[in-house]
């Protein structure tokens, strides 16, 4: 085992920006949102209560969250006035107050370090079942320095099931651990090609798409063995009764314990 080292550049690690907005909505393309100009991810919930007994603390329960937010922009995508409650009547004659349409959305934010800025990478960040409140708006007298005014609107999302977690409306595509040929193939999904539309994924098919096209599956068989299928740089047969496996998705716990996971 190494010392911990404190500093390393390649450990200086931060995240910046919003770009490349995507808005989901059924029975839409997706279409990109042009003019974002911020997200804000306030998840609500996840507190913690304590319980005593005979002035011990014999329990902590730990709530579970949803996510909130707010999107801030200078436009929207014209088939997101659903979403903020105006539909038209007719050619140029519109109603607000309406019924909104849920939506989704995918941003990404980009992830830096010391020596190569923010070429780092980025993560791909996946809303589900989102609903945005009332927006307040604003509008003053030109001067002669005008400035454009930025829309927001607080979003709250209602989390999807998906197989082995906790409910989520909120997922990450980390480049910097996802194979080059996985996040190829997911952002042709997400942004479209020649060929097809972009669209937004369910959560589940995400899901049994990257277990798809995973590069180590790890399958637990449940009395204390697995099985690591891989290609021979990941999953190297040392001998008769010992392998190594070689992969971002393998954690030390301790100097003889693992976590892995298929990834």
């Amino acid at each position: 085992m190494a010392r911990l080292k404190w500093g390393a550049i390649e450990d200086r690690r931060f995240e910046a920006g919003v770009d490349r907005g995507v808005l989901y909505i059924e029975n839409f393309d997706g279409e990109p949102w042009n003019g974002l100009v911020s997200v804000q991810e306030a998840p609500l919930g996840r507190e913690t209560t304590a319980y005593y007994f005979d002035g011990f603390n014999y329990l902590t329960h730990v709530s579970t969250g949803s996510f909130r937010g707010q999107l801030e922009a200078y436009s929207s995508p014209p088939s997101f006035d659903a979403c903020d409650g105006t539909i038209a009547i007719a050619n140029g004659f519109f109603a607000t107050e309406q019924p909104r349409k849920p939506f989704g959305l995918s941003y990404r934010t980009k992830i830096g370090d010391a020596s190569t800025g923010l070429e780092r990478g980025y993560k791909i960040h996946l809303i589900y079942n989102a609903y945005a409140s009332v927006s307040d708006k604003t509008y003053e007298t030109l001067t002669d320095d005008p400035e454009a005014t930025p829309l927001t609107w607080d979003i709250s999302a209602t989390s999807v099931r998906v197989p082995g977690i906790k409910p989520t409306a909120h997922f990450i595509i980390d480049s910097t651990v996802t194979y080059p040929e996985v996040l190829a193939a997911v952002e042709d999904i997400l942004y479209g090609t020649d060929e097809e539309a972009a669209r937004l994924p369910t959560a589940e098919e995400l899901q049994a798409f990257f277990k798809t096209v995973a590069y180590l599956i790890i399958d637990d068989h449940g009395d204390g063995t697995f099985t690591a299928t891989s290609t021979d740089d990941i999953v190297t047969q040392l001998d008769d009764d010992l392998f190594e496996i070689t992969y971002p998705s393998v954690i030390p716990l301790g100097d003889e314990t693992y976590e892995i996971s298929t990834l």
